[in-house]
């Protein structure tokens, strides 16, 4: 109850002053003395259970010496309810809350490590730095007397309830501790020292779980050996180390022990192990610290030493290969990809799977989450005096994905001037897209103004960087993928296949008006100029029959028998010109001239005897 109460007292106290100072560490405090409750109030419930038990038990054993003779005492076992509770507490509420303690450790433990991602964290408060400390320096003293006295208290027979508290407790004042030094270091302008102690703690928290969560499926396949003290399972062997660090290797023989059924702390290897432990864990340590000389860089990389947080003089940054540094903490090496080509990505969040994809539409998303954008409208521009026009908005949605290649020119510009140097470049790129996407036709984007947009988006992010003094060279900016909203994907390409459509139908009009007016002038043309011809030639031809008249008269007058027979001859002549001619010569008869003046040959012409005589009917003909 005791440590309950401290526990309680401490946890708010501790709550209350990491808020005014505004440290994690204090705030972790605060939940590793939330957990000590947890164990606490278990541990109070259980010795409860216990003391009940032994005092049903006690009262039991004094009835029998009272009447050792009465039979109905003989098999006082089963009257013993406060045992059967004990044990039904020990099989249902006690695994249970040793869950709900996993549980309570792991859901801080994620929630504080994404809140460590916050870039806005408030750093510890410098002016009172060393009061706070102070007061968690006190904390620390509390729960360390408190927890030694339990864990002193527990090596007796009959008091392993305090156990867990007490190894909480010890935990809680380690913390407490850490708490100090990070506030004391905060008050001397290590300000980032309690973010690092603060991570520290949060990983131990998160162990604490694994542990609990380890401890309940080993509880389940342990050797049951009769008559062996069953351990709590709501004892954390981790604290309990952390907590009396000069028993480790009694806390790892009582656990093996306790695990493997058999004396495992009695083997020659275990003994020869606890012999050379120091010696190893010291070689260890060497090891550890003397490979922290060293530190080797990679073509791309470039390193910023630091020497107690500070830059050393005429080394700030070391290039590419083997550098030779003082240990760590002492010395450390910050890299950076300063000679690689570095990438982010405006408007959307990549997914591997979907990107493989070798076919790309509008109605279908590229990527794990596409963000849309507002870009300008020319036509609602265009129609802005137009108060009747409904159908025309300001601004469109546009889906855009956009990469952004950058490399680093500066390493000290970018490390110092600048917390997260990469988001805050990241962050700029957006505003500047947003931006110049609001000032630009979403037509013209989308189609030949692509390459100009990419263009002119390089030279903006490129000002902003430099005004900022990031110290970076952007490369290269992709508007590789810009389309409709996937939900009205549909929609726009029914607009556009319309639009399509009727500029197509304007085309084949215009091409259509192309050749028919041409081909209707040269029709005009030319039957102007083939009546022009008529026109000529009609009358050259009467000039022609004028002077043929005249010619004609003085031949007549020369001889007017020959003009007649020459003038009959040939107008026989012109009108038998295309006509097929028979000259059929006959003998002992009289010359006849038979003349078709028909294309067919006649079956009469063919109807002749051999003599040359014609028959009767055909003397007509003849």
């Amino acid at each position: 109850m005791t440590g309950l109460l401290l526990l309680t007292g401490t946890g708010v106290a501790s709550f209350i002053l990491s808020g005014r100072a505004g440290t994690l560490a204090g705030l972790l405090t605060t939940v590793y003395c939330g957990v000590g409750v947890l164990v606490a109030v278990l541990s109070f419930l259980l010795m409860r259970h216990y003391r009940a038990e032994e005092v049903e038990r006690l009262e039991l054993d004094k009835i029998k010496d009272k009447d050792a003779s009465a039979a109905l005492f003989e098999t006082g076992e089963d009257l013993l309810r406060a045992k059967r509770a004990r044990e039904q507490f020990e099989k249902y509420v006690v695994p249970a809350w040793t869950v709900l303690i996993a549980v309570a450790e792991g859901s801080v433990a994620y929630y504080l490590f994404d809140l460590f991602k916050n870039p806005d964290l408030r750093a510890p408060t410098q002016q009172q730095g060393l009061l706070f400390a102070a007061f968690f320096g006190g904390f620390a003293l509390l729960q360390f007397i408190v927890g030694k006295y339990c864990t002193g208290l527990a090596a007796y027979d009959g008091s392993r309830l305090l156990r867990p508290v007490g190894s909480h407790m010890m935990l809680v004042s380690l913390v407490s501790v850490a708490t100090t030094v990070s506030l004391s270091a905060s008050s001397f302008g290590f300000v980032k020292f309690d973010l690092h102690v603060a991570h520290g703690l949060t990983a131990l928290l998160a162990l604490l779980a694994v542990e609990n969560v380890i401890s309940l499926i080993m509880e389940i396949y342990r050797p049951r050996v009769k008559g062996r003290e069953v351990r709590l399972l709501f004892e954390s062997r981790l604290a309990g180390l952390l907590g009396q660090p000069g028993g480790i290797f009694k806390t790892a023989a009582t656990a093996l022990d306790y695990q493997f059924g058999f004396k495992v702390s009695e083997t020659w290897f275990y003994r020869y192990l606890e012999r050379v432990a120091a010696l190893l864990v010291l070689l260890w340590f060497g090891i550890f610290f003397g490979s922290s000389c060293f530190v080797v860089l990679e073509p791309h990389e470039e390193g910023l030493l630091e020497r107690c947080g500070k830059p050393v003089a005429g080394r700030e940054v070391i290039g590419p290969g083997l550098h030779l540094k003082m240990p760590w903490p002492i010395d450390v090496v910050h890299r950076y990809p300063s000679k690689a080509i570095n990438q982010f990505h405006i408007g959307y969040v990549a997914d591997k799977e979907k990107e493989a994809e070798r076919v790309l539409v509008w109605t279908k998303p590229h990527y794990a989450e596409e963000y849309n954008m507002l870009v300008a409208s020319r036509d609602a521009d265009q129609t802005a005096g137009d108060q009747s026009s409904d159908s025309t908005v300001p601004v469109n949605l546009l889906t855009a994905s956009i990469p952004v290649q950058y490399e680093i020119t500066n390493v000290l510009h970018w490390a110092r001037n600048h917390a997260n140097a990469a988001e805050f470049l990241e962050r700029l790129a957006w505003r500047e897209i947003v931006r110049y996407l609001v000032s630009v036709d979403v037509a013209d984007i989308m189609a030949a103004g692509r390459i100009q947009a990419a263009s002119e988006l390089q030279s903006m992010i490129q000002a902003a960087a430099d005004q900022h003094q990031l110290g970076s060279r952007i490369i290269f900016v992709g508007l590789q993928d810009i389309h409709p909203p996937v939900k009205v994907a549909g929609s726009y390409e029914d607009v556009i296949g319309a639009l399509q459509e009727r500029e197509t139908k304007i085309l084949v009009a215009q091409s259509y008006g192309a050749a028919t007016v041409p081909m209707a002038k040269a029709d005009a043309r030319v039957a102007v100029l083939t009546a022009e011809a008529d026109r000529i030639s009609k009358v050259q031809a009467a000039y022609a029959e004028g002077g043929q008249f005249a010619n004609q008269v003085i031949a007549y007058k020369a001889s007017p028998e020959v003009y007649r027979r020459r003038s009959y001859l040939n107008t026989l002549v012109d009108s038998i010109a295309g006509a097929r001619k028979y000259v059929i010569g006959t003998t002992n008869n009289q010359d006849s001239y038979w003349i078709d003046l028909k294309d067919s040959i006649s079956d009469a012409l063919l109807d002749v005897d051999f003599k040359g005589q014609m028959p009767a009917e055909n003397e007509g003909q003849k």
